[in-house]
């Protein structure tokens, strides 16, 4: 059996507000039969906690997901006018080497392997850079689910 937790306040679907902490947490998603937890983040991340009876010692594996869009190349296309609007809270895809762009996260993972003790440990972390340092992230988590059946 597993259970879904959801933020109460307002959804308006876009980055944090000056006032808002950027590491609270905005879901929660519990699995008892698995005993896996997952939570989503004020700053677009997402992290994965397993219940381990025992002290461990292993790396945390980030997985970083930028959010990138492209223009249409089709004149009169409907897209164009969504493309417009969201060109602001995302990156634009170019030619470019993307490999000198410096990426904007407000949480950091320490890398490296890391005594951690029995209870519940990360298992993985999922972060979304923000559009720059002026920015806040592109969107806010809105849905978590744990399928333990499947390991998701």
């Amino acid at each position: 059996m597993c259970a879904d937790s959801s933020s109460s306040g307002a959804e308006s679907g876009v980055g944090l507000q000056e006032n808002d902490d950027p590491f609270a947490i905005e879901q929660l998603t519990f699995c008892t039969d698995s005993r896996y937890l997952c939570i989503g983040g004020a700053t677009s991340q997402v992290i994965g906690f397993r219940f381990s009876k025992h002290e461990t010692h292993n790396e945390v594996p980030v997985i970083e997901i930028p959010m990138k869009y492209e223009d249409s190349e089709y004149e009169g296309s409907t897209d164009t006018e969504i493309a417009c609007g969201m060109s602001s809270l995302l990156t634009q895809t170019s030619n470019e080497s993307h490999d000198n762009v410096a990426q904007n996260y407000l949480l950091h993972v320490r890398s490296g392997h890391h005594k951690r003790l029995a209870g519940f440990q990360a298992e993985f972390v999922c972060l979304s850079p923000g559009v720059d340092s002026t920015t806040a992230p592109p969107y806010r988590i809105t849905s978590l689910c744990v399928n333990s059946y499947a390991n998701l």
